[in-house]
């Protein structure tokens, strides 16, 4: 046995076997197996029996003492039991710190980060990598569309997907593109066929906008791979992230234009439904805090004003349309689809420019008046005396001279 060992070790290494030494194994290509720990280790156990895992990487490896290259490798003479039983998940989470500093506050540890964070960027990547099972109903979503795979909607698919802001009906998905495997979202236009090529010229100056507040456009085509004429925005795309609309209020609601109820934040404001879809007049413990919509308003005015500046108007600014991504990071959506799906509808790019950025303007002071009083209904024609009157007894008069 030891002129055995002394073959597969080499000239100088000593027998295991009588020294309680760690033996090593040279890995020619460490990228081509992932290391587990434990996996290679080789000890003596408390029985005197050697004992080396090392066997594991034999098994990968091809079973060949010179496999890779000429170069020596430990031929394993000894099969570990418990090696067998010991499986490892296929999915790598983080699962906490470990014990001997779990005890421990960030002001006593001085590094790493918090674990509020940890736990976002967790989800952030769970999200990222989420797919349609293949027990999924969904089957016409196509495994491939123009240079993109792994197609995920983001969204729900059915028929109860209204046509919403741009008058038709969209669906938005997560795709990897081919070229440079980084994930993109696509918002599908459906049932809709260009014109002109013309419609696309404003699409070249959306693709140079870029602002913190703003979901970059990156590419617009068509296809036919959903059985229909489909034109498709590709827009970056933010795992995790929400609608303004689902953050604050109830989407249901706002789908069937009734009162809607406050959504909980962080504990800034309690729970309170408005049955009647009025505005609250007594409760300010229900409303947003001022410094929150003050946050909401500089976000909203930046974007709207590097967009303006660019010869260019929103025209979908909707919370519905908005995203927010961390705990207060504003982005503007969907930018760029109203100017190619109205190009027909527009006898000039300028003639109409100063009005759709008056209404952009208009559709701000929506946005933050519905967001002062808690609710959607707030913009109603009927009910803006009493909306007045809340942002009055609630907020400063910097804000309210802000939004009136």
């Amino acid at each position: 046995r030891s002129s055995d060992l002394g073959r597969d070790y080499g000239q100088g290494v000593p027998n295991p076997s009588s020294q309680n030494v760690y033996g090593r194994v040279k890995v020619p290509n460490p990228g081509a197996h992932a290391f587990v720990p434990g996996m290679y280790a080789s000890y003596n156990s408390p029985d005197g029996t050697y004992v080396n895992h090392s066997e594991n990487y034999h098994q990968h490896s091809g079973g060949q003492p010179d496999a890779m290259g000429g170069a020596p490798y430990y031929y394993p003479t000894h099969t570990s039991s418990s090696a067998a039983m010991v499986a490892f998940p296929d999915v790598r989470v983080y699962t906490g710190p470990p014990s001997h500093v779990a005890h421990l506050t960030s002001t006593q540890t001085g590094y790493g980060m918090v674990e509020e964070l940890r736990h976002d960027l967790i989800q952030r990547q769970i999200a990222g990598q989420s797919y349609v099972s293949s027990s999924s109903e969904m089957t016409d979503i196509p495994q491939e569309l123009e240079g993109y795979h792994s197609l995920c909607p983001l969204e729900p698919t059915g028929k109860e997907n209204g046509v919403g802001v741009f008058g038709c009906k969209t669906t938005c998905y997560k795709a990897i593109n081919t070229k440079n495997s980084v994930t993109y979202a696509l918002r599908r236009i459906h049932g809709f066929r260009l014109s002109s090529a013309r419609s696309l010229q404003r699409v070249e100056q959306w693709k140079k906008m870029n602002h913190p507040n703003v979901v970059s456009l990156r590419e617009v085509f068509t296809t036919k791979h959903f059985g229909d004429h489909s034109l498709v925005f590709t827009h970056d795309y933010h795992p995790g992230a929400e609608t303004l609309a689902n953050h604050h209020f109830n989407l249901r609601s706002i789908q069937q234009g009734g009162p809607t109820p406050p959504s909980s934040m962080g504990g800034a404001r309690s729970s309170h439904s408005f049955s009647s879809g009025t505005p609250s007049t007594s409760t300010t413990t229900s409303l947003l805090p001022e410094n929150l919509i003050w946050t909401y308003c500089i976000q909203l005015t930046a974007a709207v004003k590097a967009i303006h500046e660019q010869g260019l108007a929103v025209r979908a600014l909707d919370v519905t349309k908005i995203l927010i991504t961390g705990k207060t990071r504003l982005r503007l959506n969907c930018v760029g689809i109203m100017d190619v799906l109205t190009f027909n509808q527009t006898p000039g790019p300028g003639a109409l420019l100063v009005r759709h950025q008056h209404e952009d303007l208009m559709a701000l002071g929506h946005i933050l008046l519905a967001l002062a009083c808690n609710s959607l209904a707030a913009n109603r024609q009927d009910q803006l005396h009493k909306s007045l009157e809340t942002i009055t007894l609630s907020y400063s008069p910097d804000l309210k001279n802000l939004i009136v």
